[in-house]
């Protein structure tokens, strides 16, 4: 379970998709988002590991 600004991402679903539930981050900014990370489109939260999570935190700081 990843916790960001007391929302708990979705992990059932991708990473883009569960970005959106984050207010003020929308279709547009989670793919800018996942592509300065380098994260592929079918990229599912399941895989996702607390590096890269840090590392989307320190990204979704400069865009929230």
């Amino acid at each position: 379970m990843f916790l960001y600004k007391q929302l708990n991402l979705k992990m059932n679903t991708d990473i883009r998709s569960s970005l959106k539930i984050i207010y003020g981050i929308g279709d547009y900014k989670s793919f800018i988002i996942c592509a300065k990370i380098g994260f592929g489109f079918p990229y599912p939260t399941n895989n996702l590991n607390f590096y890269y999570f840090s590392l989307l935190s320190s990204v979704l700081d400069l865009y929230t």
